[in-house]
């Protein structure tokens, strides 16, 4: 299932969970060895946060945000100007609603 269709399943349940529950469900519990024997190194989830980043060695230009593998447009008006021109810089975006 994709993130919005999964976003989209959970809504009127609390939502997709955060990457911080992931961390203290998977890591502070047995599932975390369950999970690495079954799966080897593999763990196939959605989190609430969607991390948006520029190409390899590139910076975030003004304007609007495309992805590249899906569709997605993060308007630049959720752009901060800090972000803007600068290396390093990653994006982690909590979406209150699709």
């Amino acid at each position: 299932m994709g993130y919005l269709d999964a976003f989209n399943a959970v809504r009127d349940k609390g939502g997709l969970p955060s990457n911080v529950l992931h961390d203290d469900t998977l890591l502070n519990s047995s599932v975390w060895e369950k999970i690495k024997q079954e799966f080897s190194t593999y763990y196939w989830a959605w989190a609430r946060e969607i991390i948006a980043y520029p190409d390899k060695y590139g910076v975030f230009g003004k304007g609007d945000i495309k992805d590249h593998d899906y569709d997605w447009i993060l308007q630049a008006k959720y752009v901060p100007k800090a972000a803007i021109g600068k290396k390093g810089i990653a994006l982690v975006i909590d979406p209150k609603d699709l």
